[in-house]
């Protein structure tokens, strides 16, 4: 069997001589970032062989793969729909895998499975799901880490107070956590979430591949593709190492050019939720108020999920003309799976002519390549990731890439990229005012807000 093709970068236009000083980035920088890079990787490298990253050993842990594979052969033949409750990182990474894999039509095919994932507490939409799926021919997968997640635990609380018998499946925290608890005590079938993996750096381990292996994907193939990519991200030299380089891209867009957004643009409608994915884990891993020195710094660059070609008519004009404080991220897919050819047109159309006979993938190709040289013709950097196929191993190569260029680019803003002390306040706050009082809907929770209420239109 051939080798799969790699994942290409091209980062020419984000550099200084296609974009001009003030907006590209200067070759001289890379070679001077180069050592400092450097030592981030022998300190990444020093930390996995310590385990100290669990989630870089995800995709090469055979025992994970059979638990999750035997775990779902269980089901198979049995189960029609697959409700994941479950947020953030337990959720967007089965639901962008399974969107890309499968296309943004997967829940209407007939006669293969559904997957559905919940992941917020919008008690409208959430009766509406418990009214599509049927509840014995539905598995709920449960997922939280820590296994006391207030927004999923509501969801599976709701769950048992409807009538009916349901079928349930846990994936949290080995030992701890009401939903471990709940497990053991009412004999849940459940999976481990590995101690020290992240919700968002979990997608290669059962919180993402049981899911997924639940609605026919083939895990397999998808953890051979995040090896793959793995094994380039071990290089040594920096130049031949795709995070490393994607990394220093980003940083110094930030750094050195202010580029304090950063715009990720599949060319692909399968491809469109991994900016979803993609942007949880740049912003929840690099948005910091502190430094790893305790230093108060305030940093990160906000990443904003778009769509080619349809941003092309919405947000390109201020893309092109407005602020130049992003940096442009493509994902172009080398060929499709399915084409469709278009037919032919009348002398009396001759101005849509270039159409004629061309074939609908070949147009979207074309309409990157004019976003591109539009983009670089005002002035604003991008680079393009070329994914060879929109399949299970390219697309493991991809969030493998993702999520190691995360962690090189937290050592170069000297953050650390596995915590999320933002977001943990706001978990606080929750629990304090549901604890506090008894809730007497918006209205109490407007007027306990403190302070004068005086600015009200």
């Amino acid at each position: 069997m051939p080798p799969h093709p790699d994942i290409k970068i091209d980062f020419n236009r984000a550099m200084a001589e296609n974009v001009g000083e003030d907006n590209g980035i200067d070759i001289q920088r890379l070679f001077e970032l180069e050592a400092q890079t450097q030592e981030i990787h022998n300190g990444i490298q020093a930390m996995r062989g310590m385990g100290q990253i669990p989630f870089f050993h995800l995709p090469s842990d055979d025992d994970l793969l059979n638990k999750v594979q035997n775990a779902a052969k269980k089901y198979s033949g049995k189960t029609r729909d697959i409700v994941v409750l479950g947020i953030g990182g337990s959720a967007l990474g089965a639901s962008s895998l399974f969107s890309a894999i499968n296309g943004p039509y997967a829940n209407l095919k007939p006669k293969k499975p559904r997957l559905f994932v919940c992941d917020n507490i919008d008690p409208e939409a959430f009766i509406d799901l418990t009214h599509i799926v049927h509840p014995t021919k539905t598995l709920f997968v449960i997922v939280s880490k820590s296994g006391v997640t207030s927004e999923t635990l509501a969801q599976y609380l709701s769950l048992r107070k409807l009538k009916g018998k349901r079928n349930y499946f846990i994936i949290t925290d080995p030992h701890e956590g009401a939903l471990r608890q709940w497990a053991l005590s009412e004999k849940i079938p459940s999976l481990e979430v590995p101690t020290g993996v992240g919700g968002r750096y979990s997608v290669f381990s059962a919180v993402g591949l049981f899911p997924l292996a639940l609605a026919g994907v083939d895990i397999t193939e998808l953890l051979s593709g995040a090896r793959q990519m793995d094994k380039r991200c071990q290089k040594n030299h920096v130049w031949s190492n795709p995070a490393a380089m994607l990394a220093q891209v980003f940083y110094l867009a930030l750094q050195d050019k202010k580029k304090s957004e950063l715009v990720f643009m599949p060319y692909s409608d399968h491809l469109h939720p991994v900016g979803n994915w993609f942007v949880q884990l740049w912003a929840e891993s690099l948005g910091k108020q502190y430094s790893l020195k305790g230093e108060e710094i305030y940093c990160g660059q906000t990443p904003i999920p778009c769509r080619g070609v349809s941003d092309q008519h919405s947000q390109l004009q201020l893309f092109a003309e407005g602020t130049n404080d992003k940096i442009f991220f493509f994902v172009v897919p080398e060929k499709w799976r399915r084409d469709l050819k278009m037919g032919k047109i009348s002398e009396k159309q001759s101005e849509i002519a270039f159409l004629q006979n061309r074939k609908m993938g070949e147009l979207l190709h074309t309409e990157w390549a004019a976003t591109e040289r539009a983009l670089t013709e005002a002035k604003r950097p991008n680079l393009t990731l070329f994914i060879p196929e929109i399949t299970p191993h390219a697309l493991g190569q991809l969030y493998q890439l993702l999520m190691s260029t995360t962690v090189y680019a937290g050592g170069l803003l000297n953050v650390n990229p596995f915590d999320q002390p933002g977001v943990e306040r706001t978990k606080q706050v929750t629990r304090e005012l549901m604890k506090q009082r008894e809730l007497g809907g918006l209205n109490e929770l407007i007027k306990g807000r403190g302070g004068e209420e005086k600015y009200w239109v």
